[in-house]
């Protein structure tokens, strides 16, 4: 099956231009943080009317940290069908340091949701190695080590310099597409769209932009240079994204331009107000501030702090300020979605 082929067989309504890496939710069960599985289908229900294609275990989803345990957590909200809408689709995160640790995760991922136990799932997303020592060669043989073991899967190359310390160069990656017909979709988020400039060999891709900021000018429906964006901040500003795609596809530029300048500047002050949390990721803690916000409506502030992957909790100060921000926004309800869609998520 070549490329486009297998895109269509995945995507059978089409690839979307707005994309969630969800949040990974926890909770304690028997003295061990797990995954929270109703809070995650609660967050779900609230994006699917605005975003039908959601990375798990992506940087936003702490796939770096996730332990065996946890991974395997959130496989069983994955594979749990009742879960995700007919038209909605998943890519999962192998986001590991080595090759060897990626292939065995991309091994578990596959026998627990290929060959079409979960009907949903659309794909994996790998880094590169993390070693910023790494040759061109070594992230080819990485890349070419994992296609295979992932056979007819569509695999999705992830860019993320500010983990991997090493970056896919335009070369390479054409190599790559040109031997393997199941790397399928390119996600950067370098800030730099080196590979999406050069436009080598990346004919049949799906080009998606992981970093913030400029939204409407990434799109190749407004001139730029991405089918899509890929983007933490689909989180919690689903309708605002939409709206701004559905914006960049039509002829007001002006509106389109403000808008998007106007998302960009609250993204820039979200992520600088959680800089100071020291643990965990700033794509993931603003994120989960502000879902935290919109969980609870007004009465946030009545219920605990969202737990991290480690068992501690965001700082309140931080949910304080991100609170100020978002209420300038005007982008928190009084009635926050989480009691009302909670029941019957089992």
């Amino acid at each position: 099956m070549n490329r486009k082929e297998l895109i269509e067989q995945t995507f059978p309504d089409g690839v979307d231009a707005l994309w969630c890496p969800l949040l990974t939710h926890y909770i304690v069960r028997y003295s061990h943080v797990t995954v929270d599985r109703r809070r995650m289908a609660a967050q779900l229900r609230t994006l699917t009317p605005y975003v039908r294609r959601f990375l798990l275990g992506g940087s936003t989803g702490d796939g770096w940290d996730l332990n065996p345990q946890q991974f395997n957590d959130l496989l069983a909200f994955a594979e749990h069908e009742p879960y995700w809408t007919w038209d909605t689709r998943f890519l999962v995160g192998a986001l590991c340091p080595s090759t060897a640790e990626v292939v065995r995760r991309v091994q578990i991922i596959l026998s627990r949701l290929g060959d079409g136990r979960a009907p949903n799932f659309a794909g994996l997303t790998v880094c590169p190695p993390v070693d910023p020592s790494a040759s061109q060669q070594g992230i080819h043989d990485h890349y070419a080590r994992v296609a295979q073991q992932a056979g007819s899967v569509p695999l999705a190359v992830y860019q993320l310099p500010q983990v991997t310390g090493c970056e896919i160069e335009p070369a390479t990656l054409a190599a790559l597409v040109e031997e393997f017909p199941n790397i399928c979709l390119f996600k950067d988020s370098s800030g730099t769209d080196t590979v999406a400039r050069t436009g080598q060999g990346l004919d049949g891709m799906v080009l998606l932009r992981g970093a913030e900021g400029h939204y409407a000018e990434a799109l190749k429906t407004n001139g730029g240079l991405y089918d899509g964006l890929l983007l933490s901040t689909a989180n919690v500003l689903a309708y605002s994204l939409w709206n701004l795609v559905d914006l960049a596809s039509g002829t007001e530029k002006e509106v389109t331009q403000r808008r998007s300048e106007q998302l960009t500047r609250l993204a820039e002050r979200l992520f600088k107000a959680v800089a100071a949390c020291s643990t965990g990721n700033a794509f993931s803690n603003a994120s989960r501030a502000v879902d935290h916000l919109v969980a609870h409506g007004a009465y946030w502030n009545r219920v605990e702090p969202p737990m991290l992957f480690d068992g501690s909790r965001l700082p309140v100060e931080v949910l304080r300020t991100v609170a100020a921000l978002f209420d300038e926004a005007e982008e928190v309800p009084e009635h926050g979605y989480f009691l009302h869609r909670y029941v019957g998520l089992e």
